[in-house]
């Protein structure tokens, strides 16, 4: 097992091993085989007994007791701890607090329950599948809601269809929310739960009643927590289950510790005087209203890990036609696909048909746009009929001309009116920049903010730049990143690079592309939780090799004459930065790579490249740095260094900016 309990790789050993129950499913338990009916009940029995002595002795809040659950074998009771979390997820949002937004007037108590947002505790049975019932359960509250409906979500769509081989051996809620969006969920009367995930995936026979597309994730910090939990609604989190938790009754739960998350619940509420006026959160399980408070529970805040990846799905009604993607097709100009000054250029839009939505026909559709300089010369387009959940490229294409005074870099705003039969219309927007900008922001931090403070920094030292999300477009090609000078990809914490984008960088970089990567945990999640792709790629792309998880120190010093450190120092994890450098990793550089970053004389925090491409690879998160002054120097120094010659109308421009001080 990885570092903060989570697991690292997609078949190591899982938390809810042992042996399968059935509670409440008129299924046959495994209990008689294991122990008497005599020994499960002393068994249990001890087991209060030393609960409650420890309550005692500690002074806790809580009471212990007999539950629905004490018919069942320890091993049976821990196979319902089903969380498995993904490389490094488990701290990906920890340490965002300080730039996420806060309510200063929340109240002291909040209860969802009172205003009717949540639906009915269920019970995950034999199965660890927690993860599916938390996301599901958030997921039809915000439907309550934002959308006032109640629904009865299939978790067994989930186990069925999204993860057949490990579902009910975990899972995170990310995982039910990724096939909501991507194919919309059906009833638990079309797919009852079944506590298997070997039942046959019958969602194609079913009517798609619900869907997402969005979801943030929740730094582990209180208020954060309660903001969005009072603004919006109930939210997925995890914590430890330790074995006392089993027997919980009533009050206030908290246990000293800090193992290994292993559970995941619904946060739905909270109140400041628990736990003799510590706080505590009000949170829905999913193991049947025989335990617990008819299903929900107290716990202190901050005890067991609680609000550890905690996340917010939001409502989407998926009813309407919608804007997909926009690709420029420019073959009567320099043909870089792109919008250039003085260029014609067709714009093909692609547009969806939303999975919920009723079948749209007679699709036609108007461009417009706004931004001085840039005219749309054919505005109108049709669409073929499209059913629920399909899409198409509106033809003809668009088309588009630049007045040869627009500036690079500007910012084509479009609006997209979109009309159907029975006098169906509504209207999206999108925008492209212009020109052929030099620099590539990749956003790889799985929408964590990481990337606010890097486009900051580019701006704050006159780069113009674009932007590639990689969780709204997937991973880029070489091809995409080929357009750009330089490349600057970041991964926040979560530190996963694929396997999709590392062949896309490795073809990028031996044509001779620019790369500054960086990201605290880029070396875990490659080497220590890696496969052999991903540590080849590590050792061979990035030269580096990874010593340790966290290098110890929170401040690093420049190298002396080096071309993009010297002279600079700063620390990390405090300032007006993200905050979040709770592992930067310990590197030492291989295959001729220099370090320019270290700790200490012997603990390198960073390196650069030369050969065939030129790489300069931080082990920390740009974003963390104390400072926006030196974040922007510290991109400004690695791309001159990195692309010592940039293309000609780049070098032209920055010298006039220089010259009159003006900002891109």
């Amino acid at each position: 097992m990885g570092k903060g309990g989570s697991m690292s790789g997609a078949r190591r050993a899982v938390f809810c091993g042992g042996l399968l129950i059935a509670i409440g499913l008129g299924l046959a338990t495994a209990a008689s085989g294991e122990m008497t009916a005599a020994e499960l009940r002393a068994y249990h029995e001890a087991q209060i007994a030393r609960a409650r002595a420890e309550v005692e002795a500690r002074g806790y809040h809580w009471t212990a007791g007999p539950t629905s659950l004490t018919a069942y074998t320890p091993e049976q009771l821990h196979a319902m701890l089903g969380l498995r979390l993904p490389p490094g997820q488990e701290r990906a949002a920890d340490g965002a607090a300080a730039s996420f937004p806060v309510r200063r007037d929340l109240p002291g108590y909040f209860d969802w329950r009172e205003l009717g947002g949540v639906t009915p505790v269920k019970n995950q049975a034999n199965c660890g599948a927690c993860w599916d019932f938390a996301g599901v359960g958030a997921l039809e509250a915000m439907i309550k809601i934002h959308g006032g409906v109640e629904l009865d979500l299939s978790e067994q769509q989930v186990l069925s269809c999204m993860t057949p081989g490990f579902g009910c051996d975990g899972g995170w809620s990310r995982w039910a929310w990724m096939l909501f969006r991507a194919r919309g969920a059906v009833t638990e009367t079309c797919m009852p739960y079944g506590a298997d995930h070997n039942i046959e995936c019958t969602e194609a026979a079913c009517p798609k009643v619900a869907a997402t597309r969005d979801w943030i994730e929740i730094p582990n910090d209180v208020a954060a927590i309660k903001t969005a939990v009072y603004e919006r609604g109930p939210v997925t989190t995890t914590f430890h289950v330790y074995d006392d938790f089993f027997y919980y009754s009533g009050g206030c739960y908290e246990h000293e510790g800090n193992e290994s998350l292993n559970h995941e619940v619904v946060i739905v509420g909270w109140d400041d005087s628990a736990c003799d006026g510590q706080g505590a959160w009000l949170c829905k399980n999913s193991w049947t209203t025989g335990w617990g408070l008819e299903g929900y529970f107290w716990i202190k805040f901050g005890t067991c890990g609680i609000g550890k990846s905690s996340a917010q799905v939001f409502y989407y009604a998926a009813t309407d036609l919608e804007y997909r993607a926009a690709s420029i097709i420019d073959g009567r100009g320099d043909g870089d696909a792109r919008l250039d000054a003085g260029e014609s250029a067709a714009v093909e839009v692609t547009i969806k048909n939303a999975l919920l939505a009723p079948p749209r026909t007679g699709v036609r559709a108007t461009l417009a746009c706004e931004t001085p300089g840039i005219r749309v010369t054919q505005a109108e387009a049709t669409g073929p009929d499209l059913a629920a959940g399909e899409s198409a490229a509106l033809t003809p294409p668009f088309q588009v001309t630049l007045d040869r005074c627009v500036a690079i870099g500007t910012v084509a705003r479009f609006e997209l009116s979109l009309m159907a039969d029975g006098g169906y219309a509504v209207a999206d927007t999108f925008s492209v920049k212009v020109g052929d900008l030099p620099v590539l922001l990749v956003d790889d931090d799985e929408g964590t903010d990481a990337d606010l403070y890097l486009r900051q920094a580019l701006e704050d030292a006159g780069y113009l730049y674009d932007t590639w999300v990689v969780a709204r477009q997937g991973a880029p090609t070489a091809e995409d990143l080929g357009r750009f000078a330089a490349v600057v990809w970041e991964t926040g914490v979560p530190g996963r690079i694929s396997h999709e984008s590392q062949d896309a960088l490795t073809t990028y970089l031996s044509d001779g592309g620019a790369l500054l990567a960086t990201g605290q945990d880029i070396g875990w999640c490659l080497v220590e939780a890696g496969d052999d792709q991903d540590r080849a790629f590590y050792a061979n792309v990035l030269h580096a090799d990874y010593v340790t998880d966290d290098a110890g120190g929170r401040y690093l010093s420049g190298v002396a004459g080096d071309p993009v450190s010297d002279g600079l120092s700063f620390g990390i994890g405090g300032g007006d930065g993200s905050r979040s450098q709770d592992y930067p990793s310990w590197i030492s550089p291989r295959d001729g790579a220099v370090a320019i970053f270290h700790y200490e004389p012997s603990v390198a925090g960073a390196l650069r490249w030369e050969g065939a491409y030129r790489l300069v690879y931080c082990a920390f998160g740009i974003e963390a740095m104390d400072a926006a002054a030196d974040r922007a120097q510290l991109l400004s120094r690695a791309l001159e260094w990195m692309v010592p010659q940039w293309p000609t109308w780049w070098r032209r421009r920055r010298v006039c900016s220089r010259r009159t001080g003006a900002r891109s």
